[in-house]
């Protein structure tokens, strides 16, 4: 098989498997809605008694909350798997249709041609001459009327402030193991802004996607109602995410 075959297969599964559990696992997305609306309509159903068997409503309720974690625990094995394969056969498809499109221009402009189209042509001119009495003395005058600076003290003691992009990534090597010892985690956005509540959304949203990834851990929405976090540039609204460690 060639790579272009394998890397067609990959785009294949790709768009057959990953790409509907998307909609399935999206906070905002249609199946996300469908679920809810479907859990408010069956509350309602048992809340004004409309069904006599409300064991059959629970079970419904309780179903729908196993299709959401069972969609994201196959979307986040399909994504392990899949997602290398998919950057590898990727990357031999680039370096294939390079080499061929070489091959190409050999064939078609000869040795000789062969390369040098991506070159950019430079070119040099060389004047000598004489210096004149008056670029000697031009020179001798800003020297005499333009004295040099003292140069600057550089405190060597003075402790350099870190920078905020090694501060953050410190941050993230860090959660794991700070996640660890919190463990069960019931709401792990809260948690992380509670842990640092000045940090912006980005941030925070960056260490959520890193504990939520992370293959020490096993996350899955809780199924309660939607929360309100705050950070200091946003309002954001999501389902509570339980994070646990991951069986092994």
């Amino acid at each position: 098989m060639s790579v272009r075959q394998k890397f067609q297969r990959i785009v294949y599964w790709m768009e057959v498997y990953v790409v509907p559990m998307v909609h399935i696992i999206k906070v905002d997305g249609e199946m996300e809605a469908t679920f809810a609306e479907v859990e408010r309509l069956l509350r309602l159903a048992s809340d004004r008694t409309v069904f006599n068997d409300l064991g059959a409503v629970e079970r419904n309720l309780r179903f729908i909350r196993l299709v959401r974690r069972h969609a994201l625990r196959v979307f986040e094995q399909c994504r392990k798997e899949i997602q290398p394969l998919y950057r590898a056969l990727a990357r031999s498809n680039n370096i294939a249709a390079g080499a061929a499109a070489a091959l190409e221009r050999l064939r078609r402009d000869g040795l000789q041609n062969w390369g040098n189209e991506p070159l950019v042509a430079t070119y040099a001119l060389r004047q000598q001459y004489t210096v004149t009495d008056a670029a000697i003395i031009s020179v001798l005058e800003r020297v005499i009327l333009q004295p040099p600076e003292v140069p600057p003290i550089v405190d060597f003691n003075e402790p350099d402030e870190e920078p905020a992009g090694m501060r953050h990534s410190r941050w993230l090597d860090s959660l794991p193991e700070l996640a660890a010892a919190r463990l069960p985690i019931d709401d792990l956005l809260g948690w992380l802004i509670e842990e640092k509540p000045h940090h912006s959304t980005s941030e925070v949203l960056s260490g959520f996607a890193t504990l939520f990834f992370h293959e020490q851990f096993r996350s899955h929405f809780t199924g309660a109602d939607t929360h309100t976090y705050e950070t200091p540039q946003h309002v954001l609204s999501a389902h509570p995410v339980r994070l646990e460690r991951a069986e092994k």
